[in-house]
Order: C-alpha cells, then sequence, then structure tokens
C-alpha cells in the first residue's frame, strides 16, 4: 500500500492523517486526538495503543486497524510513488 492510498482510505473512514513526522499518526478531525501510529522506518511498526483508538467502536476499530495493518506490512520501498 501507498502511502497516499493509505491517507485516502482514512480519510474515508473520517480520520485525518499526519505524515509530517516518524512516525505517521492517524488523528481525529474534530479535535486532533491520536488514534495510532505507523512507522515509516520499520516494517510492521503499528501502535494503536493510544486512548483515542481505545475508546472507538469495535467496528471502528477494525476498519482502521485493518487499514493500518496493510500499510505496516508493506515493504518500505513499496510504499512511496514512483518518480518520474
Amino acid at each position: 500500500m501507498k502511502y497516499s492510498e493509505f491517507k485516502a482510505e482514512v480519510e474515508k473512514l473520517g480520520y485525518v492523517v499526519d505524515d509530517s513526522s516518524t512516525p505517521i499518526y492517524v488523528d481525529t478531525i474534530e479535535d486532533g486526538e491520536t488514534l495510532m501510529s505507523i512507522g515509516k522506518h520499520k516494517r510492521f511498526w503499528l501502535d494503536p495503543w493510544w486512548s483515542g483508538f481505545i475508546h472507538l467502536n469495535e467496528d471502528q476499530k477494525l476498519k482502521l486497524y485493518d487499514v493500518a495493518y496493510q500499510l505496516a506490512k508493506t515493504p518500505l520501498a513499496e510504499r512511496e510513488e514512483e518518480k518520474r
């Protein structure tokens, strides 16, 4: 999964991606509360143990976690768009 695809999928779920730092953060739109973080420099690095994520309902957790896992399992070299 590309970073751009991840961002689009997260926005469909109603959240925002802050990719200006390492790791990437997924936040709520309303108050900017962090829901999870995903590593940019390590594959499989995914941290959903933020208070915002813990308070989501089961369906929201499942959808967001599935999208984040797709990014986290993607090899680092395959996450960037190809440069032309």
